[in-house]
């Protein structure tokens, strides 16, 4: 029935059996998944319902786009854990505790709630970034920054505990 055009539609039975023909879907469950994963093995991951074309047309051209955010925000996570983790280790009580609270603070921020705050003073406020965009370096920022964050929360208390045991080894007392 989605296929067909959702629940408002009211398509003959006979359509229907023919769409349940054509997509395999009058088959048992166990043969539909075994068919499923034969056509990931080979590179074929159905058609979408709603374009009417092979997904990985559509997935194909977003490939490109997703690394380049993913290594960009994993880039800038590790740049925000080890500033964090540099500035605030060893520097006394009152720095490291404020270190630690702003990573357990950064680890538990959505993500789509900084990208939304990155947005709004970034981009509207201050006009610094575009908001949306294909058009180079720029327009990744802000969606990297808003990955990167609770990314980095996370990265920093690691770094942060094997920052602190090294420093309390003897070569480094010595």
């Amino acid at each position: 029935t989605a296929i067909l055009g959702g629940a408002g539609s009211s398509p003959s039975p006979e359509t229907v059996a023919a769409v349940r023909a054509q997509y395999g879907l009058d088959q048992p469950v166990l043969v539909q998944y075994l068919n499923y994963l034969t056509g990931l093995t080979t590179g074929n991951f159905g058609t979408s319902y709603v374009f009417k074309v092979p997904v990985l047309d559509i997935l194909g051209p977003q490939i490109l786009p997703t690394f380049q955010l993913a290594g960009l925000a994993l880039a800038f996570s590790w740049v925000i854990a080890l500033a964090f983790s540099l500035l605030t280790v060893g520097r006394g009580r009152v720095l490291v505790g404020i270190g630690r609270g702003a990573e357990v603070f950064f680890a538990a921020l959505p993500p789509f709630w900084a990208g939304i705050m990155l947005a709004v003073v970034f981009a509207v406020t201050l006009g610094w970034f575009p908001v949306a965009g294909d058009d180079g370096f720029r327009p990744l920022v802000l969606p990297a920054l808003a990955l990167a964050i609770p990314l980095a929360g996370f990265i920093a208390q690691a770094t942060r505990s094997s920052f602190e045991e090294a420093l309390a080894q003897p070569f480094i007392l010595s």
